[in-house]
């Protein structure tokens, strides 16, 4: 399992709580209990039911990802723009969003099983054991 922080400060081999695993029928309060659950890991984060909302929130606002993906450019937004207004809608809020965060796995993970993955993490014992009893044959 790979574990990203986005804190350069934060490194180590092994993690106490990395996976959490809720089942219920509710998927919207599942999701708040986990994020609930990890916030208070964190000793310091809140869940958004506990923060204060930013007043930009309350204006209708357009995010580009959903028309462009990853091929944002100036045209675009001006047709997109003119588009929303030529229907009566006017964003008071724009997100230019092209993707830029990649979510593919990196090349050496990508097609290797997952004993070899516990490898290359290192975990170890009990772990170790139930990755191996998910790789497939």
């Amino acid at each position: 399992m790979r574990v990203e922080s986005g804190d350069d400060s934060k490194l180590g081999e092994s993690f106490d709580s990395v996976l959490m695993l809720l089942a219920g029928t509710d998927p919207f309060y599942l999701v708040d209990a986990g994020v609930a659950a990890a916030a208070a890991l964190s000793g310091g984060a809140k869940p958004r039911a506990h923060k204060r909302l930013p007043p930009s929130l309350d204006a209708f606002g357009w995010c580009t990802w959903d028309a462009f993906y990853s091929t944002v450019s100036a045209r675009g937004l001006a047709e997109g723009l003119a588009s929303l207004h030529s229907g009566g809608v006017y964003p008071r809020l724009l997100i230019i969003d092209d993707g830029w965060q990649l979510t593919d796995v990196d090349a050496g993970y990508s097609q290797a099983p997952t004993s070899q993955l516990a490898d290359k993490m290192k975990v170890k014992g009990t772990a170790k054991e139930f990755l191996e009893t998910t790789q497939s044959s």
